[in-house]
């Protein structure tokens, strides 16, 4: 396994967890932040998305990680429960995972500058899952909607789009990398927190995106041949 930073020792706390089937599931990250942030409750507009998902299946776990919409990097290995505490082989580092509930964990790290790091997951519901459909968002055109607000997003290719909330002059080109992942049809981006693609009926697409809630909103594309 790569050698990466990732919890190499996990200690379960707070929700009582009898095995590492408690944790089977895809978890994506909705919250970053130091322990001495912890009491606040803003969330920063334009801070950079956590998008990192972490998955664990019958005591094998996988983490996708994409800083900026790169191609995600990828870390697989198994775990084992030892006297309370969640190992995972080929780690050199170690984190305290806390299940606040079976639909939140929070790990709780040390970073490089030497405070202490949260890391807030979300259980990722099967529900959100797609039946395979089959659609691409490339050279195409949406307007993306929640509640009252409204913003134009350009897919230029595969991996660049532009935004009209994010417009700056002539510097208005982001990343972003959609993949799929456990049946989830996923998209990164370095503006947006991460998104979920659930469905498209004809011009719409439902999505579900995850920051300090889940939010559900979503995107139609503008047709240029009427």
């Amino acid at each position: 396994m790569k050698k990466t930073s990732l919890y190499i020792l996990i200690v379960c706390s707070v929700f009582s967890c009898k095995d590492v089937n408690d944790l089977n599931g895809s978890w994506i990250v909705v919250d970053t932040k130091f322990e001495y942030q912890e009491k606040a409750d803003t969330y920063e507009v334009g801070a950079p998305p956590g998008n990192k998902i972490l998955s664990f299946e019958n005591g094998n776990f996988q983490l996708l990680y994409s800083g900026f919409g790169v191609i995600p990097e990828q870390f697989q290995g198994t775990m084992q429960v030892k006297n309370n505490r969640f190992l995972f082989d080929g780690s050199e580092d170690s984190s305290e995972l806390k299940q606040k509930n079976s639909n939140i964990i929070e790990i709780h790290s040390t970073s490089n500058v030497g405070h202490n790091y949260i890391e807030t997951y979300r259980r990722i519901a099967d529900s959100l899952k797609h039946n395979a459909i089959d659609f691409s968002l490339v050279h195409k055109n949406y307007i993306r909607q929640y509640e009252s607000y409204k913003d134009t997003v350009h897919f230029l290719n595969d991996s660049i789009y532009t935004s009209s909330s994010w417009a700056n002059g002539s510097d208005n080109n982001f990343n972003y990398h959609r993949f799929q992942h456990n049946g989830f049809d996923i998209l990164f981006t370095d503006k947006y927190p991460p998104f979920i693609l659930k469905n498209k009926a004809k011009d719409t697409i439902y999505i579900s995106t995850f920051s300090k809630e889940k939010e559900d909103y979503v995107m139609t594309e503008i047709r240029n041949d009427k």
